[in-house]
């Protein structure tokens, strides 16, 4: 029960008219993809994802704007046109054919990229384990600049007598070559996600899950809200979130196998 308890959200949260981000408020336009990037989280990326780090990464990305085009990518997930081809065949099934300016499309490649790269960086010997602060700052760095180069940093960064399992202070010190306007892009990419934008959703109500990384604040209480319910019957769980009844199906392993809405099956993650 307790690992389900990150699907509770509240149902209403302070939203201005906004292209960007204020330090104390969610993107207006955010809104109208909370719905889509909980479910999916939940289908994509298991129990208790962290759904207001996507929305934080989302904003740094595309400020939710899902026409945002760069002079390299494009969408709300801003997926270049090879890694858009390279992600869609590799997760077929999900995505089908490359369409960055696609919400749908959009958000669930950026989930699934995520996960992928999170199972890519493993613990240097002789050094503390990665802690997931670092660990998300890693998967970040790699996400805006490419995996090969966030490799390059560690090793730089083992080889310069400085820990490479840790990102702050650490592996962000270093470069292995990148260009400084590109190193400058590239290290502030996982600071503005991760301790600045992901607090925001926090507070905002988007999940339970507090931030990976700095002090957990704690989320704010706002006067319109609508509590989630959970009642447990068999293998299942029913979960109030705003208007929707969701069922959610766990294995045996605690993995979430259906999401089912109403009586009908919405998402069958596998048999």
């Amino acid at each position: 029960m307790v690992r389900i308890l990150g699907f509770l959200l509240c149902l209403s949260c302070v939203l201005v008219p906004s292209e960007g981000i204020s330090r104390d408020v969610v993107p207006y336009a955010a809104q109208k993809y909370k719905k889509m990037l909980t479910k999916e989280s939940y289908r994509l990326f298991g129990l208790n994802p962290p759904v207001a780090r996507f929305a934080a990464q989302i904003t740094q990305e595309s400020g939710w704007n899902p026409k945002a085009k760069s002079i390299y990518a494009a969408g709300l997930a801003q997926f270049t046109p090879d890694t858009a081809d390279w992600i869609s065949k590799l997760y077929k099934s999900e995505l089908g054919l490359r369409a960055p300016y696609s919400p749908s499309w959009a958000i669930k490649a950026l989930i699934l990229y995520d996960k992928r790269l999170l199972g890519n960086f493993i613990d240097y010997k002789g050094y503390d384990p990665i802690k997931p602060c670092d660990r998300w700052a890693l998967v970040l760095s790699a996400y805006n600049g490419g995996l090969g180069w966030t490799y390059k940093d560690r090793k730089l960064a083992k080889q310069e007598g400085k820990d490479p399992n840790k990102y702050w202070g650490n592996v962000n010190t270093v470069n292995a070559g990148r260009s400084e306007a590109s190193i400058h892009e590239n290290r502030g990419y996982p600071k503005r996600i991760l301790k600045r934008y992901e607090k925001v959703f926090f507070q905002a109500g988007w999940t339970m899950i507090p931030p990976v990384c700095g002090e957990k604040p704690k989320p704010k209480l706002f006067s319109k809200t609508l509590s989630s319910i959970i009642l447990q019957s068999g293998d299942g769980y029913l979960v109030m979130v705003g208007d929707d009844l969701l069922t959610l199906k766990i294995d045996s392993s605690g993995e979430v196998v259906s999401i089912n809405t109403s009586g009908n099956l919405i998402t069958k993650i596998r048999e």
